[in-house]
């Protein structure tokens, strides 16, 4: 089974950044800019850091590290093929900054197209949002939102 890796990201508003995957239905196929190690990566976290600055050309903060990185755990595709280490991360230095998948695909016909092509930023504080955020995202990272609310409610 391959790794991927990716990061939520909680923005100083308390809104999580979800990515909708080009040509994929609306509800439950929301995830978070993700993807597999390049040959020069050290570790599944710079993994997650450079699929991150591809899908959505956001530069995280260098202060980024240690106490302020928390590993969500694992969730597997419905493929059986890959599975998605998650990483979560609040940056308050960044708000509701507009985003840009530099990160593409070739279609069947030839077509080069990204690989995202929607996003959201969706508190995770507010329930009406967070049920939303809950309806869109892939059924398998769903309980990556509580372990998330657990962490913030104890910082």
């Amino acid at each position: 089974m391959k790794n991927t890796s990716g990061i939520y990201l909680l923005n100083k508003f308390n809104e999580l950044l979800i990515t909708h995957p080009t040509h994929t239905p609306d509800f439950h196929t929301w995830s978070i800019p993700k993807g597999e190690s390049d040959e020069g990566d050290r570790d599944l976290l710079e993994s997650a850091f450079r699929e991150f600055y591809e899908e959505t050309g956001l530069l995280l903060s260098e202060n980024n590290s240690g106490e302020n990185i928390f590993y969500l755990g694992c969730a597997d595709y419905k493929s059986g093929k890959k599975r998605l280490q998650a990483f979560f991360i609040k940056d308050e230095s960044i708000g509701r900054e507009e985003v840009i998948c530099s990160s593409t695909f070739t279609t069947a016909t030839g077509i080069v197209t990204p690989e995202n092509d929607e996003y959201k930023w969706l508190s995770i504080t507010n329930r009406f949002e967070r049920d939303y955020l809950i309806r869109l995202l892939h059924e398998s990272q769903i309980g990556f939102i509580d372990n998330i609310l657990r962490i913030i409610s104890n910082k």
